[in-house]
């Protein structure tokens, strides 16, 4: 690694050309389209969500579980409350790539 001693020249040029291979090799990579899922493999590795993305299935149901949630909390603090309390926060939301639009 080069950590304990100073690389030598050839080592070196020979560490520096496999960097510059890593780097082509993920530059070509990033500019590949995703692949498409298996169909095959639809329901047991991934599912299609409403909006169109890829999602594992449990993943979703997280998801899906979280959001529910989230709005019948927020629909016993807006009927049951007084006052509405500040935003209440769960780790639920780890799971998810992001949330909907409400």
């Amino acid at each position: 690694m080069g950590w304990e001693r100073e690389l030598t020249e050839e080592e070196a040029k020979a560490e520096q050309e496999r960097i510059e291979e890593i780097n082509a090799a993920c530059e070509a990579a990033a500019n590949e389209p995703e692949p498409e899922p298996d169909p095959a493999r639809e329901g047991i590795d991934w599912v299609r969500t409403a909006r169109g993305d890829l999602a594992h299935p449990l993943q979703h149901r997280c998801f899906e579980s979280a959001i529910k949630f989230w709005n019948q909390a927020d629909e016993l603090a807006s009927t049951r409350l007084p006052t509405r309390p500040g935003p209440i926060h769960f780790r639920i939301p780890n799971t998810a790539p992001s949330w909907p639009e409400r």
